[in-house]
């Protein structure tokens, strides 16, 4: 990320580069009175949806973020997964970066810093497990609406700009705390279990 982030800022001399007009529909274009931007999100959310329910590849996915190990010995294309779950994560986000760029009709070098902690945030407040097995695309939109609307709330309170990063912040370590007691439990029950099993094993106490 800092590569491509220095190399941008290189290239352009963290100077804004204005875009001409014709490039900018996809930003701030409209079909029958409904947002561009927003047909694509609507595009790309039931795509994914589709994707992730009905395709092969979106249960190899599941079973690849759920267990990698287990997926390696059911046969699955593992590597192929990985990089087919990549290769698309980085065709949106180019397309979410075109899009954000054609409303703004210029390219800034400093434009999305910050983002990834706000789509991390969004994809745990929808659900989404961080350590992989469970989510959904339904849930990561919901997490964006409602991180969306906290922070249009906060603008129009009136509230400091920094008041969003602290309700960003606090959301994640809120998700890394439960998920970490979530596997605390799990292995005191797997262990609990493995006591059990080997004391029945070795017969009831003299």
């Amino acid at each position: 990320m800092q590569v491509f982030r220095g190399a941008g800022g290189h290239i352009t001399a963290q100077q804004n580069i204005d875009l001409p007009a014709k490039l900018r529909g996809i930003g701030i274009g409209t079909l029958l009175g409904v947002p561009t931007p927003v047909l694509l999100a609507a595009a790309v959310a039931l795509g994914g949806g589709f994707m992730f329910n009905r395709t092969t590849f979106g249960r190899y996915v599941q079973a690849v973020g759920s267990n990698v190990d287990a997926a390696v010995d059911a046969g699955l294309p593992v590597r192929r997964v990985i990089v087919g779950a990549y290769t698309l994560a980085g065709l949106l986000a180019a397309v979410a970066s075109l899009t954000q760029t054609a409303r703004l009709g210029t390219v800034q070098p400093s434009i999305g810093q910050g983002y990834e902690l706000t789509v991390i945030t969004a994809v745990v407040l929808g659900g989404t497990s961080l350590f992989g097995g469970r989510g959904s695309i339904g849930g990561t939109v919901a997490g964006a609406l409602i991180l969306t609307a906290v922070q249009t709330g906060l603008v129009f309170s009136g509230a400091s700009p920094y008041v969003f990063d602290i309700v960003r912040g606090g959301v994640l370590l809120a998700a890394v705390l439960a998920a970490g007691a979530r596997w605390r439990n799990l292995a005191h029950g797997a262990g609990l279990a493995g006591r059990r099993v080997r004391r029945e094993a070795d017969g009831p106490p003299a």
